[in-house]
Formats: C-alpha cells, sequence, structure tokens
C-alpha cells in the first residue's frame, strides 16, 4: 500500500507544471504529455498561455459599472470597468487576462444585471440569461529556444 501512495505522489510531482492548453482527437495518446478532465493537452515544454480579453459596454448615464462571472467567482464589486472619454464618451471597458475556456458573464451597471449584447447567451439558474465568451486555447513554449504563442484551436 505504500507503494502505491509513493506513485500516486511521483505522479502528481510529475504532471504539477503541466495544465491544459491542446484538444487532442478522442483516443489519441502522447507520451509527453498529461490529459487533463477537460480532454485538453499541454505538452513537455509548453505552459498555458492567457489571453487578453477586452469587456465594455455603452452606458452613458451609468453612474458605476462592473463585471461580474466565472472568472472572478460573480463577485460584483471587485472589476470596476472604467468610463471612457472624449470619442468613446459613455462606453465603459475593463481588459482582463484570461485562460482559454468558457466563460458566463454579465454587467452590472448601477445594481441591475445587463447581458452584453454583443455576445451570445445562455440561460442561467435564476431564469434569465447570461452572456457566454470563448477564449481560445494557446499555447506558448516555456524552453529559450522555443516559438512565441501559436493558436491550437477556437474557444
Amino acid at each position: 500500500m505504500a507503494g502505491l501512495s509513493l506513485s500516486v505522489i511521483s505522479f502528481f510531482k510529475s504532471i504539477k507544471s503541466y495544465s491544459s492548453a491542446q484538444t487532442l482527437p478522442v483516443g489519441a495518446a502522447c507520451n509527453t504529455c498529461w490529459r487533463a478532465e477537460s480532454q485538453m493537452v499541454l505538452h513537455k515544454g509548453e505552459q498555458m498561455a492567457k489571453t487578453k480579453v477586452q469587456f465594455q459596454i455603452d452606458a452613458p448615464e451609468a453612474q458605476e459599472v462592473f463585471l461580474a462571472g466565472d472568472f472572478n467567482d460573480w463577485d460584483g464589486e471587485s472589476i470596476r470597468l472604467t468610463r471612457k472619454r472624449g470619442k468613446y464618451k459613455g462606453r465603459f471597458a475593463t481588459a482582463l487576462s484570461l485562460e482559454p475556456g468558457q466563460f458566463e458573464y454579465k454587467f452590472l451597471i448601477d445594481g441591475n444585471w445587463i447581458c452584453d449584447p454583443d455576445k451570445g447567451r445562455v440561460p442561467n439558474v435564476f431564469g434569465t440569461d447570461n452572456s457566454l465568451l470563448n477564449v481560445q486555447k494557446v499555447a506558448k513554449q516555456t524552453q529559450s529556444r522555443g516559438a512565441g504563442a501559436a493558436a491550437v484551436g477556437s474557444g
């Protein structure tokens, strides 16, 4: 039994630096990678690359706008959008660096939950909708001679 525990610990230590980034066809195998529950694979020498995502909404009469979603555990006060000036007066915006995946979110405009008019929607447990964002999967080489970020799939 002690050998089994040691083997499990060794296995998790060996995959510690891996996370998900590339989808393989069903049944495909690779002896230099680790398959996550999400069926995405990160090869040795690669790491998950985050993507900068711009969130914006036109709300000229709003006093304050926040962003909440899966990426911040739906905290309605942690991400405040900045009011734009000049040509984009009335627009609120912020940028987040997100790992690949699918995220549900909403804007909180003066205390009212509002979907992003520019994104698709999915029903939520409250009988309303959430906006839906797909961030593409990207892997980047961590070796010094490696190439830059490369797209490996669509989100």
